[in-house]
């Protein structure tokens, strides 16, 4: 009953960070969202650059991939990783995309430091900004800020840089969050939403989850107070509040709903890690007792929003949830393993969500897959104590369900006649 203790403390204190926010609620939401739209329009860019750029020079087969790690950085990582970065020699990559661009190397390096700076910083705290609307111009339009930056990091493979993420990252999960908690705070009681992240194991999904709680509770609270250790810039206490928010036991969940109904309060924030245990998408083949409970919570997800906002269900493979929690989601983000790139370990997170198309007069809705989020190992990692935490909870997930799969194998050998 601790954890849900603290979930209960946790979300008070995330209330009060909505209610004192500096910043509206709605114009943060439309501030996230377009910081998201801006990187994945580099990203667009980038595609269509790195094609030309290999077909010109086949030898460069790898940037695509390298663009990918790029992204990662431009989403999650300080600007001291570029600093550092360009300090190294100048590589290959770089004298093929000065010549491209026809500039020097040295102006190539300056281009990304400005322009990393413009996206990761937000528009109105960018310098020099006369000096990237001249010199920068076609680094900047053509998406080479990616390829230019994953590249860099390819090439630091065997030893690479220590991690820096930012208190605020870019990716999908943000704008969504904040956009429920929006609908919260201007009078909709009613407002709650499902959101969905998928992935096998050991691909970051707790990891991504972990950052993009925590860029919630810093743009709501953004005055650091005791600056945490191992995260500069983001208070001890927004550390401990993100940690409290996701359950990584997902039993924990019915604990928590059931004290959410007793006390009357709504949770702004849930997280239901390795949700795919407790909600297993055959549970339409249960009979008995199970069937009934799955039959339940079928009702209980129904009407989840009267006592949740949002809340994203983390399960241990794409589509490895039960079906009417996949049925009644909003968002849904698969991540996959990206091969190829030395040393990093990288999953690309994607999502659809419908776009309408008017062509002759006639209206068409079709689903548009964009990507979500990018995680890179060991660009990107789990505070030690979480981690240990999230490890600590599988095993006890693993030998609790090993008991009871032992214990259904020898019950059904004592019943099978000899």
């Amino acid at each position: 009953m601790g954890n849900v203790e603290e979930f209960i403390r946790a979300n008070k204190r995330v209330w009060e960070f909505i209610e004192n926010s500096r910043i509206g609620i709605p114009r943060l939401t439309r501030i996230h969202g377009h910081m998201y739209e801006l990187v994945s329009s580099i990203f667009r860019a980038s595609v269509s650059f790195t094609r030309e750029l290999v077909s010109k020079i086949p030898s460069l087969s790898h940037l695509p991939r390298a663009s990918l790690l790029g992204l990662h950085a431009v989403m999650y990582q300080y600007i001291t990783l570029v600093l550092d970065l360009v300090r190294e020699d100048t590589t290959t990559e770089e004298r093929y995309l000065a010549e491209v661009l026809g500039m020097s190397v040295d102006d190539l390096r300056n281009c990304l430091l400005e322009t990393f700076k413009l996206v990761t910083q937000h528009m109105e705290r960018a310098t020099r900004w006369d000096y990237y609307r001249e010199a920068c111009s076609a680094y900047w339009k053509r998406g080479a800020l990616l390829p230019h930056l994953g590249a860099l990091l390819i090439n630091t493979s065997e030893n690479p840089p220590e991690p820096a993420p930012r208190p605020i990252c870019v990716n999908a999960l943000v704008p969504w969050i904040l956009g429920v908690i929006r609908d919260l705070t201007t009078g909709s009681i009613g407002a709650g939403a499902i959101g969905i992240l998928g992935a096998s194991i050991g691909r970051g999904k707790t990891t991504t989850i972990y950052y993009t709680l925590r860029t919630i509770l810093y743009s709501l609270n953004p005055t650091p107070g005791k600056t945490s250790s191992r995260a500069p810039g983001v208070s001890e206490e927004i550390d401990e509040l993100v940690s409290k928010l996701i359950l990584l036991d997902a039993e924990d969940f019915l604990d928590t709903l059931q004290a959410l109904s007793d006390l009357g309060v709504k949770a702004p924030i849930l997280v239901v890690d390795n949700a795919s245990v407790l909600f297993p998408k055959q549970w339409i083949k249960y009979g008995g007792t199970l069937h009934k409970f799955f039959l339940n919570m079928n009702t209980v997800i129904d009407l989840l929003r009267g006592v949740c906002g949002a809340v994203i269900f983390v399960a241990n493979a794409p589509g490895e949830l039960a079906s009417f929690i996949r049925n009644t989601a909003t968002l849904n983000i698969s991540g996959r393993e990206e091969t190829g790139i030395k040393t990093y370990s990288v999953t690309v997170y994607t999502w659809k969500r419908p776009t309408l198309r008017i062509r002759s007069g006639e209206e068409t809705v079709r689903m548009k897959e964009k990507i979500a989020s990018v995680y890179a190992y060991p660009l990107l990692k789990l505070p030690q104590e979480i981690y240990k935490k999230d490890l600590q909870v599988k095993v006890e997930i693993i030998k609790r369900k090993t008991l009871e799969a032992t214990k259904t194998l020898r019950e059904k050998r004592d019943l099978t006649p000899s």
